[in-house]
C-alpha cells in the first residue's frame, strides 16, 4: 500500500485516531535498542484508550496490514522493531494510574506508565513495587507484561506476572478483552492473565493492568 493509499484509507476510517508519519517518529518508534534491522514503518499512531487500540486493529485486519505495538522500546532482540511497512502502535499515551485500593494494595496502571513511575507512586503511599532493572526508568508496563519481565530482583521477589493480577487486551481479531480481576485469590476460569504475561504481543495488546504492590521489607542487605 503505498502512502497516498494509506493516507486516504485512514482519513476515511479513523482520522480521529493520532497518527504520524514524519520520518523521525517512523524511526524513533519503528525500533527498539537493537541496530540491526533497519526500520521502515508506514505510520505510527498515538491512541488514547482501548477504544481507539481497537479501532486501529480492526482497520489492520480488514486491509491486510500488520501491527507492531510499541511501549518504551528497550528490547534487545528486536521484538519492536518495524521493518516491512507495518503499523505502530505506541501506547504512550496510556499513562495513567488510578483505582489505588489502600487495603488491597492494588491500582490499575495504563500499558504506558514507565516503570519508574509506579515505583514512585508505590513509595508515595509507602509501599513497595519489587520488578526493577535498569531501564525502569523508560520501559513501559505493557512491555514489562508482554516480555514478563524480571531483573535482579526476581530471586526474590519472582517476575511481572507475580504482579499482574488482572488485564484489559485488545485481542488480535479486535475484540476488548478483560481477565483476572483485583483480588489476589482469583481462581475462576482459565488463568488468562498469566498466559497474556510474556506472550510477546502474539495474543493481544495489553492496554491496562491491575497491579498488585506489596509493603517494604524490613530489611535491605547486600
Amino acid at each position: 500500500m503505498n502512502a497516498e493509499t494509506l493516507h486516504s484509507l485512514l482519513e476515511k476510517h479513523i482520522p480521529h485516531i493520532a497518527r504520524s508519519h514524519k520520518t523521525d517518529d517512523l524511526t524513533q518508534f519503528g525500533q527498539d535498542w537493537t541496530r540491526f534491522h533497519e526500520p521502515n514503518a508506514a505510520v505510527v499512531f498515538f491512541p488514547n484508550d482501548a477504544k481507539e487500540v481497537q479501532e486501529i486493529v480492526k482497520l489492520a485486519n480488514n486491509s491486510g496490514a500488520v501491527i507492531v505495538p510499541s511501549g518504551g522500546r528497550t528490547g534487545y532482540s528486536a521484538g519492536a522493531v518495524a521493518t516491512q511497512s507495518e503499523w505502530v502502535v505506541s501506547l504512550v499515551r496510556l499513562n495513567d494510574i488510578s483505582g489505588f485500593n489502600e487495603i488491597d494494595q492494588t491500582v490499575s496502571v495504563g500499558a504506558g506508565v514507565i516503570t519508574e513511575q509506579l515505583h514512585n507512586f508505590a513509595e508515595e503511599h509507602n509501599l513497595f513495587y519489587p520488578v526493577d532493572f535498569a531501564s525502569s526508568g523508560s520501559s513501559h508496563i505493557g512491555g514489562n507484561i508482554a516480555t514478563n519481565a524480571g531483573g535482579p530482583r526476581c530471586l526474590k521477589y519472582g517476575v511481572t506476572k507475580q504482579y499482574i493480577l488482572g488485564l484489559e487486551v485488545v485481542t488480535a481479531t479486535g475484540e476488548i478483552m478483560r481477565v483476572g480481576g483485583r483480588c489476589h485469590k482469583n481462581k475462576t476460569g482459565f488463568d488468562l492473565t498469566t498466559l497474556m504475561c510474556g506472550s510477546e504481543g502474539m495474543l493481544g495488546i495489553v492496554t491496562e493492568a491491575t497491579v498488585r504492590i506489596i509493603p517494604h521489607p524490613e530489611t535491605r542487605a547486600m
